[in-house]
């Protein structure tokens, strides 16, 4: 996986849903959330827990591919090398296994594939052409952990946080940004998006402290850039908001008094 290492305006496609596979000789790719890069090894988590977070190196994990259109699919030839979906389970998440065609695509959207010496008839959205997304590139990745104030803590559980973050990340051209730590990597959701209630091992909640950033070395330092200037603005709308609440405490408060003393005075006419 190459990430752009220039123009700003290019766009970079996230690489925040990735496909891990268990070792370097394994053709099945299961479906992934990608939570950080450090030191040649990918972080990634599974939809739902289903298994737990771990760490692989980094040329066992690829950026998922997009989806193959009908007419790509209806055009396979038999013997044509394919990927067939694998569906979830109580026990391992979704993937996909590498099969070849045995048939071509009947009047029923249905199609005959081999997979491990095995046939199964599969419909035409269960197939795809062969993944050509690259392993991530651990020496193009460059990872930026940049710390959040204190006082932004909070803001950076919010919806209007993952707004923010995913605009930084489109106008730097970073491959990925969001809130996390300096050492647990981004947080996830136990759905598998970014998490909006920090982070929970053994039991206890770590809550977001830093932004992480990932992607070329010029785009990871524009991005530092933009997120500072949207952090210190941010920083102004917060104590703005903190302001006002403190003044309408302060009005709700006197309008309570004023309401008990005049009850007061009319109970004593």
């Amino acid at each position: 996986m190459t990430v752009d290492s220039g123009d700003a305006q290019k766009p970079v496609r996230s690489i925040a849903l990735v496909e891990v596979r268990k070792n370097s000789e394994a053709t099945m790719w299961y479906d992934a959330r990608l939570r950080d890069v450090c030191a040649g090894l990918a972080c990634v988590a599974f939809e739902g827990g289903v298994w737990p977070d771990r760490e692989v190196p980094c040329f066992c994990v690829r950026p998922r591919p997009r989806a193959s259109s009908a007419k790509e699919v209806s055009q396979l030839q038999p013997g044509d090398a394919v990927e067939v979906l694998v569906a979830a389970s109580a026990r391992s998440p979704s993937g996909w296994a590498l099969g070849s065609v045995v048939s071509q695509a009947s009047a029923s959207k249905t199609l005959v594939v081999k997979v491990g010496g095995k046939e199964y008839t599969v419909g035409l959205g269960a197939v795809r052409l062969v993944s050509a997304e690259k392993a991530l590139d651990p020496l193009v990745i460059v990872r930026r952990a940049t710390p959040v104030p204190q006082d932004l803590h909070g803001w950076l559980t919010t919806q209007d946080a993952l707004g923010c973050l995913e605009q930084v990340r489109a106008m730097a051209g970073l491959a990925l940004a969001g809130p996390g730590s300096a050492t647990r990597g981004i947080f996830l959701a136990p759905g598998g998006g970014a998490s909006n209630n920090g982070d929970e091992e053994n039991g206890e909640v770590h809550m977001p402290s830093a932004v992480v950033l990932l992607g070329s070395e010029a785009a990871t330092r524009r991005g530092e850039r933009l997120l500072k200037v949207h952090l210190m603005h941010q920083q102004a709308v917060e104590a703005f908001h903190a302001r006002r609440a403190r003044k309408s405490d302060l009005l709700e408060t006197l309008r309570r008094r004023a309401e008990g003393e005049g009850a007061a005075a009319r109970e004593s006419f």
